[in-house]
């Protein structure tokens, strides 16, 4: 069974580079990497199967492990696993914005192909517009 998910973290400008140089190590580098204009650096990894802290990922574990030494507000981290809550830890802020995403399953419809042919309802939308 599969359960997916996404993880940013974002590290105090004081713990940048140790955390970039820490990702390079990683055999599961994060999709994103950037750093802001005060030195501190986010990444993101998304839409990563059993990636989280129950499903025993090494490199999961390895960030939060990272994390873990150092001091709450020099780092913040948001994971999302689907069907689930997010979780939140750290007390930095945010150097990433999350977006949401919906997959819509079966064939797409064109409205402007949809014909009007139940009476009913063609006289509830004409009583609607005279409103």
């Amino acid at each position: 069974m599969s359960c997916y998910t996404s993880l940013g973290v974002t590290v105090a400008p004081e713990e940048g580079m140790h955390f970039l140089r820490f990702l390079k190590k990683l055999d599961d580098q994060p999709d994103t990497v950037s750093q802001g204009n005060d030195g501190s650096v986010s990444a993101v990894w998304e839409d990563r199967n059993h990636f989280d802290r129950y499903s025993d990922d090494e490199n999961y574990d390895a960030i939060m492990a990272f994390l873990e030494d150092l001091d709450d507000d020099k780092y913040i981290y948001e994971s999302v696993t689907e069907d689930c809550a997010p979780e939140i830890g750290g007390g930095y802020y945010f150097g990433f914005a999350r977006v949401v995403h919906y997959d819509v399953y079966g064939e797409p419809v064109d409205l402007d192909s949809v014909t009007s042919e139940n009476r009913k309802r063609k006289g509830l939308l004409a009583r609607l517009r005279r409103r």
